[in-house]
């Protein structure tokens, strides 16, 4: 589907969504996309770029070399599975999510680093 307008309910298209996909050619510093749909309870299935491969993983996700052959092949691995057992590793993306990248987990490296650079400037 192509939506060609702006959502109001971003979370929840996303949360609707049997699986994600984040083809990206170049770098991919910031993986705010994958992390959200992660955060939503979707799959995700990525590219071997940038630090996607540091947030996609198995069960949930896999990453793949940039070319359309191994992005459909993933793709079509995960619907294969049926949505039943997506919902379920979509919930444990979630769980992962949270636990390794919320704010709440996030928040003592930060504290860490800030703490470190005033320490020793």
């Amino acid at each position: 589907f192509f939506i060609a307008k702006k959502l109001e309910d971003l979370p929840g298209f996303m949360s609707a969504c049997d699986l994600a996909v984040a083809p990206s050619l170049g770098s991919e510093v910031v993986v705010r996309a994958p992390l959200e749909f992660m955060a939503c309870q979707t799959c995700v299935v990525a590219t071997e770029v940038g630090a996607l491969p540091e947030v996609v993983s198995p069960p949930f996700g896999r990453v793949v070399p940039p070319n359309e052959k191994e992005l459909a092949l993933a793709i079509n691995s995960f619907l294969k599975r049926g949505v039943p057992t997506l919902r379920k590793l979509g919930r444990f993306a979630r769980e992962v999510t949270v636990e390794r990248y919320s704010v709440k987990a996030l928040t003592p490296v930060i504290n860490d680093f800030f703490s470190y650079e005033l320490r020793n400037p």
